[in-house]
């Protein structure tokens, strides 16, 4: 930390980016006595609501040619609306979580009895030139 300090080689040098949780945060500066008067500057991040992480599971999967049909799209707001009111909700870390299990699931079709009870007379198959990747609903 002498190094940050006015005199030292990297004062006015030197860009150190802490990110976590607050509590967190907090704690980790509280370790050491003049750690945090070093860091003046805080920006704080407010959680995604279930329509942001919805919007942002959506680009995910637009952006590799996946698609849902309405009534995932439906049960997944719903589960969004359901994390984002529990305490260490995780943000962007849960939703690439539920993405990677959802693309996982499309992959090896264990998805297909799920989608099937969602809504009947809808079937997964592979779109032309896809192979195996984007399906359509």
């Amino acid at each position: 930390m002498k190094a940050l300090e006015p005199n030292g080689p990297y004062h006015n040098k030197l860009l150190i980016i802490f990110a976590g949780y607050e509590v967190e945060m907090r704690e980790l500066l509280q370790q050491d006595q003049g750690l945090e008067r070093r860091f003046k500057c805080w920006i704080q991040l407010d959680d995604l609501t279930a329509n942001t992480a919805m919007d942002y599971l959506n680009m995910k999967l637009k952006k590799n040619n996946y698609m849902l049909p309405a009534k995932g799209n439906e049960t997944l707001q719903q589960l969004f609306c359901q994390l984002t009111s529990r305490v260490g909700w995780s943000n962007v870390a849960d939703v690439n979580t539920i993405y990677e299990r959802l693309t996982d699931a499309f992959a090896t079709r264990l998805l297909k009895p799920k989608l099937d009870r969602w809504a009947k007379n809808e079937t997964i198959t592979p779109e032309v030139g896809g192979f195996g990747k984007v399906y359509r609903y």
